[in-house]
């Protein structure tokens, strides 16, 4: 069994370094671009 840990992709406030704390963002488009390679990488294991 392997387990792997993924964090969020990045977000507008990420990207500028603001406290996020529970707030729940949308990924910016940089954190899309990483979501879909993660979904390509995960999708051939």
């Amino acid at each position: 069994m392997r387990i792997y840990l993924v964090r969020h992709g990045e977000t507008e406030w990420n990207r500028v370094r603001r406290f996020q704390g529970r707030s729940n963002l949308p990924l910016n488009q940089e954190g899309i671009k990483q979501v879909n390679a993660l979904a390509l990488a995960l999708k051939s294991k």
